[in-house]
């Protein structure tokens, strides 16, 4: 039996009193049934500065919408030449620049060839949505597999922090020989440059993609500037921090 999955997102419609009450209803904005491309792992991010959201799908789908001026929803497919394949995290900095990162896929066989997963991707357009840059590629380590990104935008500097899984081998389970490790790196000029990225956890995981896998690393930065980072594996959170 074939399966039908929808994006669907909940979103105030309009204001109906002066006592800031809001209508909310659920919209459909993305159904896909195709191999390798489901209506799963949804990212949204909107614009602190105006109604514009920006929504992203497995593989390389983007919808865009400037509600609630409008119900409608643009779809496009996100290209890059370091290939587009899932885990979409999508972030707006304060400038208006919408990022999307997604994992690597060069040769456009996942799964296949031994450059998939090489590298995580960061994308960004600055039409919110219409149009998307080529990319950028973050912490390429070969023949490390890098996966499961996570994003944060300090929002005085526009410095972006991203901190991710790097795994020896992906789905390799013998841990005497491959282990997964978090790793973290940053952007001064908005995605186009990259620190070399840095290990930031100190226990190493197996590379299962499961429980004893290091992996679910997620960036903030405080006030004043401080970067904070959290994962888990083994069942326990861990937590790692920077002020400079």
């Amino acid at each position: 039996m074939k399966k039908q999955l929808a994006l669907t997102l909940l979103f105030a419609s309009a204001t109906l009193s002066a006592q800031n009450t809001f209508e909310y209803k659920v919209e459909v904005i993305s159904t896909q049934n195709r191999p390798h491309e489901w209506a799963c792992e949804p990212s949204v991010a909107a614009d602190p500065n105006s109604f514009h959201v920006v929504a992203g799908s497995v593989l390389d789908q983007v919808h865009a919408n400037d509600f609630p001026l409008t119900s409608d929803w643009t779809h496009s497919t996100l290209t890059s030449t370091y290939g587009v394949y899932g885990d979409p995290i999508l972030q707006y900095d304060n400038a208006g620049r919408v990022y999307f990162l997604h994992l690597a896929n060069p040769s456009g066989k996942a799964h296949q060839e031994g450059d998939w997963l090489d590298r995580i991707v960061i994308q960004w357009s600055d039409d919110h949505g219409k149009t998307w840059s080529d990319g950028s590629g973050i912490g390429h380590n070969p023949p490390k597999d890098q996966d499961k990104e996570g994003i944060s935008v300090d929002p005085n500097t526009h410095t972006l922090h991203v901190s991710w899984t790097e795994f020896d081998k992906y789905g390799e389970a013998d841990r005497r020989l491959y282990r997964s490790r978090i790793r973290y790196s940053q952007s001064e000029d908005r995605g186009v440059t990259w620190s070399p990225a840095m290990t930031i956890s100190a226990h190493e995981g197996d590379c299962i993609d499961d429980d004893e896998t290091t992996e679910g690393a997620v960036p903030a930065v405080d006030p004043l500037g401080g970067v904070s980072v959290i994962w888990s594996v083994n069942d326990t959170l861990w937590f790692n921090r920077s002020d400079d």
